[in-house]
């Protein structure tokens, strides 16, 4: 078989898929959705598969918000579903690209942007915690291969940080700087302004394995945090304690 006639396979493959998702009801991406994960719950249904809407968006007993959807037909000629999604919510706003290879199993998640409470990222994940904050996501992108993070790019921001228990304490706010390192998503602490300093990283892996490598000192040396802080540890030269924790999401 000739290059051009394997193309030309291909574009009318593309075609005819393209048609029944314009013809075709939203459902059908509503219904397999669900289908891949049970928790996941779409209602309020409207569209095509190829543009749809869902008016509500539920993860287990999370309700999370709104969604639209548009297919990129396009990437079907290189084996990959592709699609631009936006997720809209109570203090949420994001959009983002995703991209899943049809025969390979990679996943990538594109030019993600916009904004959420963290307490929500840790009620759907389960892993609900005394530390709140406004998450901003700068240009996130990542490729995930099984458990492994492949490539992760990108910078999120934590503003109005705060610990909720069993005190409630006002921690200001960090960037962190995406990268992958030897299969995990590496998130780098790389400007902190509040009360309590930190350097180091956090890094997480696609089995839900977590582990923090950090260190901290208070801002100021008599607050409220530097005694707190003396039950790290002793401090090093520049005064910062050792912070190191790990778990599983």
């Amino acid at each position: 078989m000739t290059t051009t006639r394997r193309w030309l396979i291909a574009l009318a493959v593309a075609t005819f898929v393209a048609f029944l998702a314009l013809s075709a009801p939203a459902t059908l991406v509503s219904d397999r959705l669900s289908a891949a994960d049970s928790a996941l719950t779409l209602t309020g249904v409207s569209g095509t598969a190829w543009r749809g809407h869902a008016g509500q968006v539920r993860y287990g007993q999370v309700a999370v918000g709104t969604l639209d959807w548009r297919l990129a037909g396009a990437r079907l000629l290189v084996a990959q579903g592709a699609a631009h999604l936006a997720l809209v919510g109570p203090d949420l706003r994001l959009s983002l690209d995703a991209q899943h290879a049809l025969f390979g199993g990679r996943t990538r998640i594109a030019d993600a942007v916009g904004t959420l409470p963290l307490a929500l990222l840790a009620e759907l994940s389960g892993a609900r915690g005394p530390i709140d904050a406004r998450v901003e996501l700068e240009g996130v992108s990542f490729t995930l291969n099984g458990e492994a993070v492949e490539h992760a790019e990108g910078r999120v921001r934590l503003r109005d940080t705060v610990v909720l228990a069993p005190r409630r304490y006002a921690l200001g706010s960090y960037l962190l700087e995406l990268s992958a390192v030897d299969g995990w998503l590496v998130a780098t602490v790389v400007e902190a302004d509040g009360p309590l300093a930190l350097a180091g990283f956090v890094r997480l892996r696609g089995d839900g394995r977590w582990e923090m490598d950090a260190r901290a000192r208070a801002a100021e040396a008599n607050s409220q945090f530097s005694l707190v802080l003396q039950l790290l540890g002793e401090p090093d030269a520049d005064g910062y304690r050792p912070l190191r924790l790990s778990g599983q999401l």
